[in-house]
């Protein structure tokens, strides 16, 4: 089994916690985490090091299952049911509600991801797999992925948010969605300062003079957290292979593979994430149906004005370079 982290380096932070009056800083602590995401992928390799070492005291069967990002359900206990905003679906609702215009990825990197209830459903699988076919008392790794089963990347996944944020629009769309996808850091930059930093300081300070509490920075802040966290998948173009349980899921008779599907190929990724964000619309942000067609009415009107400043921008644009270009040609002359 490969062991991805020493349970040395926590027993060294539990003791220097300790031995300090202050208790570690949080600069601290992720220098120590180091080549880790976050805390949560750093507890995740330490777990699977505490699963190794305890199966080799014991002769219970410990298997590390690692299935990839966590996305809503494919059909239990409902199809697209989801408990929180965790994952990519913050920054996916962002996008569709005309929040986030711009992200750090390229578009046609691979996101792997797997629907909650398969995720689970493989989990049993491979419990009972291990047991009925284990060869060793070694733990053995199980993953779980779509990257090289059914591939979806981050193109495919825009433009079923797309398609639906507009046949079904929320009552809390800001602006018409668009986004850019950007992967030089320098264009990034200059485009959210542009797309997002510059609209969150103008709608606090509008909410400010009317005495209201300024919630655009806070907003900004909490999704590019979210981005920060995803950048690394967003941008590394992942292919894990899943040839475990593609082996087990084959040995799998008809009736265990009716009650417990595992076969991540049955996934219309596009019918997928469209159906995701209607419901997540209503679910999530309590949006009722009573409200769509008021919805999509704003939808129009911020279409049109949308169109309406770029078609704008533009021509100024234009205007600028054909007086410039004059000015050139003039002074040639």
């Amino acid at each position: 089994m490969p062991t991805l982290g020493s349970i040395h380096v926590v027993e060294d932070m539990i003791q220097a916690d300790e031995e300090n009056e202050a208790g570690l800083s949080k600069q601290v602590v992720n220098e120590i985490v180091g080549k880790w995401t976050n805390l949560y992928a750093f507890s995740k390799a330490m777990t699977e090091e505490v699963v190794r070492r305890f199966s080799k005291r014991t002769s219970l069967p410990c298997v590390v299952y690692r299935p990839s990002i966590i996305v809503p359900s494919h059909k239990e206990p409902t199809p697209q049911w989801i408990g929180n905003q965790n994952g990519p679906l913050k920054i996916m609702l962002s996008i569709s509600l005309g929040i986030v215009h711009v992200v750090q990825a390229r578009s046609t990197c691979r996101l792997d991801t797997v629907p909650v209830d398969m995720a689970a459903n493989s989990l049993l699988a491979v419990i009972q797999d291990y047991v009925v076919h284990r060869k060793s008392n070694e733990p053995e790794v199980y993953h779980y992925t779509s990257s090289d089963w059914n591939p979806v990347n981050l193109k495919m996944i825009y433009e079923g948010y797309s398609a639906v944020a507009e046949k079904y629009p929320s009552e809390k769309l800001v602006w018409y969605p668009f986004t850019f996808f950007v992967n030089n850091f320098y264009l990034f930059a200059v485009l959210h300062t542009l797309f997002h930093v510059i609209p969150a300081v103008l709608v606090d300070l509008y909410l400010i003079m009317k005495r209201k509490s300024p919630m655009g920075t806070k907003l900004l802040l909490a999704i590019g957290k979210n981005h920060d966290v995803l950048q690394r998948f967003m941008n590394g173009d992942w292919t894990i292979k899943a040839d475990k349980v593609k082996r087990l899921q084959r040995r799998m008779n008809a009736a265990d593979s009716e009650q417990f599907p595992i076969d991540l190929s049955i996934i219309k990724w596009h019918d997928e994430i469209g159906e995701g964000l209607r419901i997540s619309c209503r679910e999530l942000l309590k949006d009722p149906a009573e409200t769509l067609p008021a919805a999509r009415r704003k939808y129009q009107r911020l279409k049109i004005l949308h169109y309406t400043i770029y078609s704008i921008v533009v021509i100024l644009f234009l205007y600028y370079l054909c007086g410039l270009a004059g000015n050139i040609f003039s002074t040639s002359v």
